[in-house]
């Protein structure tokens, strides 16, 4: 009978010997080791995976590059200076001017085609210009210094108020579809 020799105990019974899970009986594997396809070094399948995954990975990054550039672009505050000098708009006819009172009655509304205005400040004071909302709140977009202008893209059926830094309206714009000035002096009767 031949002594068998398993996790440092020399025993005869091969059968009734404890196998040592930290040091198994190696004999019992006669298939040469074969490594996976995909690390097959002569077939070059575990590059080519690393560049496939590389691509995946740098294609992400870049969609969401693209995609923070977007966000960024539409969070970024809109710089408020006067509009720069536009020899059309000098033939824009001038909007009327409805008394500041009319203010309170009126609301934005939907649905009119694009257009823009252009307000003039010739009072000697500085002029807030407010867009009227939907819910006839006023949202400030712009703040002329006498003899300054602002140019505004806006739509047909909104409203805009010219009121003093302190709040009170001087007068309030509806546009038309042609583009339009909107000249604000003195209080329209």
């Amino acid at each position: 009978m031949q002594d068998h020799h398993y996790g440092g105990r020399v025993t005869s019974d091969p059968f009734t010997t404890p196998v040592d899970p930290y040091h198994p009986p190696l004999g019992e594997t006669h298939a040469p080791f074969v490594p996976p396809p995909e690390a097959d070094p002569a077939r070059g399948d575990g590059d080519r995976r690393q560049r496939g995954l590389l691509r995946i990975v740098i294609g992400l990054a870049v969609v969401l590059c693209l995609g923070a550039a977007v966000v960024a672009g539409q969070l970024w505050p809109a710089e408020e200076t006067a509009a720069k000098p536009d020899a059309s708009a000098a033939a824009w006819p001038d909007l009327p001017a409805l008394p500041g009172s009319a203010e309170t009655g009126l609301r934005a509304a939907d649905g009119g085609p694009a257009t823009q205005i252009r307000f003039v400040n010739t009072t000697g004071g500085k002029v807030v210009i407010a867009w009227l909302g939907y819910d006839g709140k006023r949202s400030d977009y712009a703040t002329l210094d006498p003899g300054q202008t602002y140019e505004q893209q806006t739509f047909v059926g909104h409203v805009w108020v010219a009121a003093t830094v302190d709040g009170e309206a001087i007068a309030v714009f509806q546009p038309t579809a042609q583009p339009g000035r909107a000249v604000i002096g003195q209080r329209p009767e």
